[in-house]
């Protein structure tokens, strides 16, 4: 997966003072002119004045120090964050702190929501490091109004429209999230750690109800302490690379019925359903949409074609298959369209291949549209990649913060 590097402002408060000392030597200068018990008291007097300077500064400094303690005493949420990734090689060591004030806005089912400011107070991280906004409640790229931390309860339904019938998931519980500012509401949830349940109800497979619980994360709220803790050690030698293990809701997705064509396009050619797909990476802004299609260009070649999409973290975005009639006719089924809507931004890999439907078992021409409303940054990354193979992820996030009294 292309790595996307993300700067992260590290914020330093610099304390300095500047002494000036006022001493008017006039334009002459003086000798004998005054007697020496003059000059003695003279010298006392300055001495004393300068000594009631240095009190009365040491008193504004104090003053000013304490009026700092107090800034940050009065903050609504205090916390840090130790993010700790390693994904192929790739180091994020982080210590973040956060802090906050009660959310002005509306936050429908919210038991708590904080509009939080964070600083990157340590790094020492590799070069290529990404830093998940959500998972840091940070937004490095400072377009956001505003990121919000939130514990919240949940009763959404998600629904995805296929060809052949509708597939829809129903979520009942609480989670910890992230999100942002929505013009006085919020919204743009990432689930951070949820508990509940999922009822599932498809065309042809009935209803099914079963836990929905974050597989890797936990989360706890204790009076006025809140933590959270996400952690995964995961090595394979064979994993699906559409499909990553730590996902977090960071955008939404809906499939499309309609070929879009884009300003933005590639071509290719695939392999009848070997398990080998191309792999491009278009950069979207937090908020921003991209509708996606995937066509055939000939009838020579025209295949089954299938569209993965996955998120800044490598998990499993969208998976479009049999949404609008090809423009080439394949031996069966559809071509793929959807739209995936970023909530926190970053880059997402397309993978475009093909199912075994083929009139040609060697070749797969498609052509692939991008529709966005700026410059996506469309990039081809590797042709005939393999679909499974190693993979390496270390994940330990941890934080503990304090709610104050209102």
């Amino acid at each position: 997966m292309t790595r996307q590097t993300l700067l992260f402002p590290v914020f330093a408060l610099l304390f300095g003072a500047v002494g000036c000392d006022a001493k008017d030597s006039g334009d002459n200068e003086h000798t004998e002119t005054m007697a020496d018990d003059e000059t003695d008291a003279d010298t006392d007097a300055d001495t004393d004045a300068d000594a009631d300077a240095d009190a009365d500064t040491d008193a504004d400094t104090d003053a000013d120090t304490d009026a700092d303690a107090d800034t940050d005493a009065d903050a609504d949420f205090v916390g840090s964050i130790q993010y700790l990734t390693e994904t192929n090689g790739v180091l994020c060591d982080l210590t973040i702190e956060i802090s906050g004030d009660r959310y002005a806005g509306s936050c429908a089912d919210c038991d708590f929501a904080f509009d939080v400011t964070a600083s990157v107070v340590s790094d020492a991280s590799d070069a290529g490091c990404v830093v998940h906004p959500a998972l840091s409640l940070d937004d490095p790229t400072q377009t956001l109004s505003s990121v919000l931390f939130a514990a919240r309860t949940i009763n959404e339904t998600v629904v995805s429209y296929g060809f052949y019938g509708d597939y829809q998931w129903d979520y009942v519980g609480s989670a910890l999230s992230a999100g942002r500012d929505e013009a006085g509401t919020a919204g743009g949830w990432s689930n951070l750690s949820y508990t509940g349940e999922v009822t599932y109800t498809g065309w042809y497979a009935g209803t099914d109800t079963s836990d929905w619980i974050s597989p890797y994360s936990s989360f706890s709220v204790d009076g006025d302490q809140v933590s959270f803790q996400l952690s995964l050690d995961d090595a394979s030698t064979y994993a699906d690379r559409t499909d990553g293990k730590v996902c977090l809701g960071t955008q939404t997705v809906e499939a499309g019925s309609n070929l879009a064509v884009g300003s933005y396009t590639a071509t290719g050619d695939t392999r009848c359903g070997e398990d080998m797909l191309d792999r491009y990476t278009i950069t979207l802004a937090p908020g921003q949409s991209a509708t996606v299609s995937v066509d055939t260009i000939s009838d020579a070649d025209a295949s089954d074609l299938v569209l993965h999409i996955t998120d800044p973290l490598g998990c499993m975005a969208a998976r479009f298959d049999d949404n609008f009639a090809c423009t080439y006719e394949p031996p069966s089924f559809r071509c793929p369209t959807g739209t995936v809507t970023s909530t926190s931004g970053g880059t997402y890999t397309l993978w475009v291949g093909s199912n075994p439907y083929c009139h040609d078992s060697t070749a797969g021409g498609y052509i692939l549209h991008v529709d966005a409303s700026t410059d996506p940054a469309l990039t081809l990354v590797e042709t005939g990649a393999e679909q499974y193979g190693p993979t390496n992820t270390l994940v330990d996030i941890s934080m503990t913060a304090t709610i104050q009294p209102e």
